[in-house]
Formats: C-alpha cells, sequence, structure tokens
C-alpha cells in the first residue's frame, strides 16, 4: 500500500456481507455488557487487543455500509428510490431469464407506498438501528444525531402505513351503498358509517402487523445472504442499504 495508507484487516470488509450481521452484531453486544463498568457507566474495553479492534472495526463498516437511512430524509429517501431502481431492474432480468427473482427484487410486490414503508422499517428496525445502537455505547461515539433520523425516518414510514390505510378504509365507504357493510383496511367488517377512532385503529393494526414480521427477518435474511449473496438480504430488507 501507498505510504500513509490504513490498512484493514480482510475480516473488515467481509463484515459487510449481511451472513455475518447477526454474529458480528451478536458479539459487540456481549462485548459491550461484559466490559461496562456499572460504577462510571463508562467501557473498559481493551482496544490493544487485535481481535476486540477489529470486532469493532468491522461492525462500524457494516453500520457505514448500511447507514443510508441514518441520514436526513431527503437525502435518505432520494436514494432509497435510486437503489430500488437498481434491484427491480436486476429482478426484470432475472425474470426475462426464466430464473427465480432475488428476495426484495419483484417490482410486481412493491405495488404502493405501504408495502414500501414496511421494507423501510423493517430494514431500519431491524438491521440498522440495532447497529447504531450497540455502536453508540461504546465510549467517545458521538452518533446523536444519526440515531435522531432513524427514529424520525422511522416515525415517517409508519405514519406512511396509517395514512395509506385511512385512506383505503375511506374509499371503501365512499364506494358501498347504503346500508352495506363494507371491509376496512385492516381486514374486518365494517358499518357504512365506521367511527372515525375505528378508522384509526385499523390504520394502527396494519403498522403493528407490518412490525410483527421484523422479529423473524434477521434469520430468513442470514439465511438468505449464506444462499444468494449479501445483495439478496439487502433486497429482502427493503434495500434500504446506503449503496
Amino acid at each position: 500500500p501507498r505510504p500513509g495508507a490504513t490498512r484493514f484487516p480482510p475480516l473488515t470488509v467481509l463484515a459487510t456481507d449481511m451472513a455475518n450481521h447477526g454474529v458480528d452484531l451478536m458479539e459487540l453486544e456481549q462485548l459491550c455488557d461484559s466490559a461496562l463498568d456499572p460504577a462510571t457507566g463508562s467501557m473498559n474495553i481493551d482496544m490493544k487487543s487485535a481481535p476486540t479492534a477489529t470486532l469493532i472495526l468491522k461492525v462500524a463498516l457494516h453500520a457505514s455500509d448500511v447507514s443510508n437511512p441514518a441520514k436526513e430524509w431527503g437525502y435518505y429517501n432520494k436514494w432509497t428510490e435510486r437503489v430500488l431502481q437498481e434491484f427491480h431492474a436486476q429482478g426484470d432480468i432475472e425474470r426475462d431469464r426464466g430464473i427465480p427473482i432475488s428476495p426484495g427484487f419483484d417490482r410486481s410486490k412493491m405495488t404502493n407506498i405501504k408495502s414500501k414503508a414496511g421494507g423501510q422499517m423493517f430494514f431500519i428496525g431491524v438491521i440498522v438501528q440495532p447497529l447504531f445502537s450497540v455502536l453508540s455505547r461504546l465510549d467517545n461515539v458521538d452518533i446523536d444525531v444519526a440515531m435522531d433520523h432513524l427514529h424520525e425516518n422511522q416515525a415517517k414510514w409508519k405514519q406512511h402505513i396509517v395514512d395509506f390505510d385511512l385512506e383505503a378504509a375511506a374509499e371503501k365507504e365512499a364506494s358501498a351503498g347504503p346500508g352495506e357493510a363494507t371491509e376496512g383496511a385492516d381486514g374486518g367488517a365494517q358499518a357504512e358509517a365506521r367511527p372515525g377512532d375505528e378508522q384509526v385503529a385499523g390504520a394502527v393494526t396494519g403498522v403493528a402487523e407490518v412490525e410483527k414480521g421484523a422479529k423473524t427477518l434477521p434469520t430468513e435474511m442470514e439465511k438468505n445472504a449464506q444462499k444468494n449473496g449479501d445483495r439478496s438480504a439487502e433486497g429482502e430488507a427493503g434495500a434500504g442499504a446506503g449503496v
């Protein structure tokens, strides 16, 4: 390497592979738990230890690689659209060639803002936020602005789902004849004059259903990553990575 260049162990670069996400995250969480001094709240981490320093570098590089949702909404959303275009273009080629479409790359499955919001909520809540949370526990690490963006962007996606379900419920009410029952956005039968509070409850149910799926997503993502490579796993997470 050229003089003064930083040399990163090969393992740190491999950390960007989603197949390693769960293991590296768990190891750093365990390291922080064991190094925490309850009396001072500081971390007694031996940064001169090569394995320890390598682990922290791996998680930091991985967090940087998927950091798009940790940016301001306008910038983040612009790059999300660009990444989705790339993934869907690949999915189109896979469809044309008659081969299985990579998870998250099928444009026919992202038909509205709710499906897009669900993918981004998965990506933020299950992949990105846990990485930034564990890094924020380290001494001399200040990523409060990034954490604020994650919370704000997650809230915006939740609101998109609520708005979508409320609009769908209102359209069904408007199209129903007098005295007819309509099916709400939450899947339940509703009277023509459904109270506003129940509409909101139905929309919130839609958010809860999206969040419920996040409990099993990491395992499924890592399985897919091991079979198909890290890009497939990123796509399944909703194509939210900062590429």
